[in-house]
């Protein structure tokens, strides 16, 4: 009878160690497809949001002005709500796509994607003159605030200028030539002019999010990635043979100096003092940065292929070919240049990079 009772125990504990047991790999089971599920709703919620960007791109092409947006659009499984931010420089995209709850996932899963863009004419004057000149070529629309010089240059576009158009032959005008009272920047249409207080704490912030290095800074010829970083009290100089590809954006406080190298990544470059580029290559594929200098900006016999230029004083390109945009307060184009517009580029993809805290159940 003894035995008979251990027996029976016995054959009682196996069974409900095996309940147990087999309750605890369904239920590891669960998690893991639960875990599968999450996943997949993240890259349709990532999916959905980069959507919601390129309809917003699509309507800034056709309505430079457009910021209206767009609050729950449908797309495949999912909505993306869009937000518009013009009121700085660059224009900020924000969209939020989201993937209802379903099955195991019990609460709505969100992924965020923010881009900066640009969207404006080819050659900018935003205070001073655009003068173009030495058989040089800007393929797109120029703007100025004040004058448009043109000697033995080239406007593939048309010619706006808020004063006058003083004409040097040989010039080429292919579009619109207007200078009769032609209206300040309407706001969206150009490229606006931007507040270097903004715009040097908005970049600062960024850059310090990296780290600081104090004093001088110099690349010598090698390959390396840079940035996020603010170099406070001190030159950038990346010299020749130099490949630097751009991780975050670099804020520096006194000049910066690119020779003979190349500069590659989607961020921004921002000196507070002059930036001077020489025999170099910036930009690569589709993707460029955006540089930005308070004072002086020169570029020589160099290739940009894509990239933004702002600056608040003064830029000078000479023998070079660049593919985006140029901005200044005064913007010369000499010596057999060519700017060619890219419409609108990406910028500052450190805003949008996709890492796994970004997405959110709610």
């Amino acid at each position: 009878m003894k035995e008979r009772g251990s027996t029976l125990a016995m054959v009682l504990m196996f069974l409900a160690a095996f309940v147990i047991m087999s309750a605890a790999i369904s239920r590891i089971m669960q998690t893991r497809a639960q875990s599968t599920r999450y996943y997949d709703f993240q890259a349709r919620a990532l999916d959905v949001a980069q959507a919601g960007v390129a309809h917003a791109l699509q309507m800034l092409s056709d309505t430079p002005s457009w910021s209206t947006g767009f609050n729950n659009m449908s797309f495949g499984t999912g909505t993306y709500t869009v937000t518009v931010d013009s009121s700085q420089f660059p224009t900020s995209i924000k969209s939020v796509g989201t993937i209802p709850a379903a099955g195991p996932v019990k609460h709505d899963v969100s992924r965020t994607v923010t881009v900066r863009v640009y969207f404006g004419q080819v050659c900018v004057s935003l205070g001073k003159d655009v003068t173009i000149k030495g058989t040089s070529t800007c393929v797109g629309d120029v703007f100025s605030d004040r004058d448009i010089i043109l000697s033995d240059g080239t406007v593939k576009g048309n010619a706006l200028a808020v004063r006058n158009i003083n004409l040097t032959a040989p010039w080429t005008i292919t579009g619109t030539k207007s200078s009769v009272n032609y209206p300040p920047a309407p706001s969206g249409a150009y490229l606006k002019k931007a507040s270097k207080k903004s715009l040097h704490s908005t970049y600062k912030t960024q850059a310090q999010a990296g780290g600081t290095s104090v004093g001088d800074y110099t690349i010598n010829g090698t390959t390396v990635t840079l940035g996020p970083l603010y170099i406070k009290s001190g030159k950038l100089t990346i010299k020749s043979g130099a490949v630097v590809t751009l991780a975050g954006t670099v804020y520096v406080d006194d000049d910066i100096s690119i020779d003979q190298s190349q500069l590659k990544g989607a961020y921004t470059l921002y000196t507070k003092d002059k930036m001077t580029i020489t025999k170099s290559t910036v930009g690569a594929g589709n993707s460029g940065p955006l540089l930005i200098s308070e004072n002086d900006f020169t570029v020589d016999q160099s290739t940009l292929t894509p990239a933004v230029v702002y600056n608040f004083t003064k830029s000078t390109f000479t023998k070079t070919t660049m593919t985006g945009s140029a901005a200044a307060n005064n913007l010369i184009v000499d010596q057999t240049s060519t700017i060619t517009w890219a419409g609108i580029k990406y910028l500052d993809i450190d805003i949008g990079t996709i890492v796994s805290a970004d997405w959110t159940m709610k």
